[in-house]
C-alpha cells in the first residue's frame, strides 16, 4: 500500500514518527503521539472526537521538543 503525504491544512508537511500508544476505555486516546509540523517535532497525548455534523476533530495536548 502507498502512504499519501500528509498535509495540515495551512499546507504544512505532516510527518507521523510514533501514532501513540492506544488506551482503550481510558482518556486520552492516545499516549505520547510524536509528529513532525514543517520543521518543529510535537509530542503528547491525544483525543479524538468524532461527531457527523462537524467531522472529526482532534485534540492534542502537545510540547513542542
Amino acid at each position: 500500500m502507498k502512504l499519501k503525504k500528509l498535509k495540515t491544512t495551512e499546507n504544512e508537511e505532516l510527518i507521523i514518527l510514533h501514532s501513540g500508544d492506544f488506551l482503550e476505555n481510558f482518556c486520552p486516546d492516545f499516549l505520547m503521539h510524536k509528529i513532525i509540523i514543517g520543521n518543529q517535532k510535537w509530542a503528547g497525548n491525544v483525543e479524538i472526537h468524532v461527531k457527523s455534523s462537524i467531522g472529526t476533530v482532534i485534540f492534542m495536548k502537545e510540547t513542542s521538543l
